[in-house]
C-alpha cells in the first residue's frame, strides 16, 4: 500500500453519499461504523431516495406551502365574489333623503325621482330660519356603480347651477364631497341619510322618553 491510499477515505456515507472514513459524516452529520460504510456510490434513484430522506422537513414545508398555495388560488376568486357588494340601483335610492352641512346652517332635504329628476330644498337653521327655503331642480342623477351624480338649477338668480358627486353606501347612505360650480351653494361634504329612518329614529326616542326608559 503506498502512502496515499491510507488517506483516502475507506467507503461512502449510506445517508448522503458523501465519501469519509468510519465514523461522524462531515456532510451529513450521520455516526456510521465501518461495516456499514458503502463502497461504491449508489445509484440515481438511491441518491434521490437519499436525498428526500436527507431534506424530509425542507420538502415538507415546500410541499405545504405549494398546497396554500393552491387553495388560496382557488379560494380567492370565490371571496372576492363574496366580499364584493353590488351597488345599490337607481331604484333603491328614490326617495327623500335629509342632510344637513359642516356649519349646521343649513338643512337640506333631497328628493331623488324614478324619472332621473327632483328637488333639493336647503332650509336655514339660524336667524333665518323662518325665511322661505331655497329650492333647486334635480335637472338629472344618475349612479354609476358607487359613484353618484346630481345636477341641480335654481329656481332663482341667486344661485347658479351646481354639481353634486360622491359615493353610495349600501343604499342607506350618501356622501356627497365633490362639488362643481354653485360658487358655495353647497357645502363641500353633505351626508345623506334617508328621511324615513330619521323620523324612525325620533320617534322611538319619543317613545321612550315618554315610557321614562330614558329616566
Amino acid at each position: 500500500m503506498d502512502s496515499d491510499s491510507k488517506f483516502e477515505p475507506q467507503g461512502y456515507c449510506p445517508k448522503c453519499n458523501y465519501r469519509m472514513n468510519p465514523g461522524v459524516c462531515t456532510e451529513c452529520g450521520e455516526h456510521v461504523p465501518s461495516d456499514a460504510l458503502l463502497q461504491k456510490p449508489t445509484g440515481r434513484l438511491e441518491r434521490f431516495l437519499l436525498f428526500t430522506n436527507r431534506h424530509s422537513r425542507a420538502l415538507f414545508y415546500v410541499n405545504a406551502v405549494a398546497i396554500i398555495l393552491l387553495i388560496l388560488s382557488v379560494l380567492l376568486p370565490t371571496l372576492h365574489t363574496v366580499r364584493h357588494i353590488r351597488p345599490p340601483s337607481m331604484q333603491e335610492l328614490t326617495g327623500e333623503w335629509i342632510a344637513i352641512n359642516e356649519s349646521r346652517a343649513c338643512l337640506y332635504r333631497f328628493e331623488l325621482l324614478e324619472d332621473r329628476t327632483g328637488t333639493v330644498a336647503c332650509q336655514r337653521n339660524d336667524r333665518h330660519r323662518d325665511a322661505e327655503p331655497h329650492v333647486f331642480r334635480i335637472t338629472y342623477w344618475r349612479v354609476s356603480g358607487p359613484d353618484i351624480e346630481i345636477n341641480l338649477e335654481p329656481n332663482d338668480d341667486q344661485f347658479l347651477p351646481t354639481i353634486l358627486k360622491g359615493r353610495v353606501f349600501f343604499s342607506a347612505s350618501i356622501l356627497l364631497n365633490e362639488v362643481e360650480g354653485g360658487r358655495g351653494n353647497f357645502a363641500k361634504e353633505l351626508s345623506l341619510i334617508r328621511e324615513a329612518d330619521v323620523l324612525r329614529s325620533l320617534q322611538t326616542t319619543r317613545d321612550a322618553m315618554s315610557n321614562g326608559i330614558l329616566d
